[in-house]
């Protein structure tokens, strides 16, 4: 049996999303929503649960529409 390190520069990586109010990554499992922008369609914004109940403001980074 070979011990291989778990995190090594051949292992597949993920990418966390980041909450578009935020910037905090998004965790799985997390009360959060996406959807893309209303305004131009282009961009998918990520909203965590803390900003969601916070109505915390958050823009777009095509268009720069913003929205709570």
């Amino acid at each position: 049996m070979s011990s291989r390190n778990i995190l090594d520069s051949n292992s597949p990586s993920i990418s966390l999303p980041v909450c578009s109010g935020c910037n905090k990554h998004i965790m799985p499992g997390d009360k959060n929503v996406k959807f893309n922008c209303p305004e131009c369609n282009n961009e998918l914004i990520w909203r965590c649960g803390s900003c969601r109940e916070a109505a915390a403001p958050y823009s777009c980074k095509s268009c720069g529409f913003s929205g709570p």
